[in-house]
């Protein structure tokens, strides 16, 4: 049997209405950053650099650092390197993406009342030469 789904609000889109009228921006998919840290490869691979690193540190202050330790430190740097550039990447696309909403907002109500103004403004002038002409 096919079970059908009867809606039983307004949609999603309609209890995102602002006060100006305009749907809201879409809830950015922010996840938790413990589910970041430890269900991302990028951050696993964080988690694990850093304590690579932290542990040669800790190795260095006792010993002398032989050439594997050194290659390891080295590789760490570079897990590093990559996953806190994916970390700044995605603060990026976060922030980008707010701010481009509140520009495209502003744009968007401009450019109604410029063509609401424009309209009535052409239509008043237009009612003013057809009053003239008589």
């Amino acid at each position: 049997m096919a079970n059908i789904r009867v809606p039983g609000g307004p949609s999603a889109l309609r209890r995102r209405v602002t006060a100006s009228g305009m749907p809201a921006p879409a809830p950015a998919p922010v996840p938790p950053i413990r589910d970041l840290l430890l269900r991302s490869w990028q951050g696993r691979l964080f988690i694990g650099s850093t304590a690579v690193k932290i542990l040669v540190a800790l190795l260095r202050l006792a010993v002398e650092l032989p050439l594997v330790l050194r290659i390891v430190s080295g590789v760490a740097t570079l897990g590093l390197v990559v996953s806190v550039s994916y970390f700044v990447w995605l603060l990026f696309l976060a922030l980008k993406r707010q701010l481009l909403w509140r520009v495209r907002r502003r744009l968007i109500l401009s450019y109604i009342f410029l063509a609401s103004s424009r309209r009535s403004s052409s239509s008043a002038s237009s009612c003013w030469a057809r009053s003239s002409w008589r």
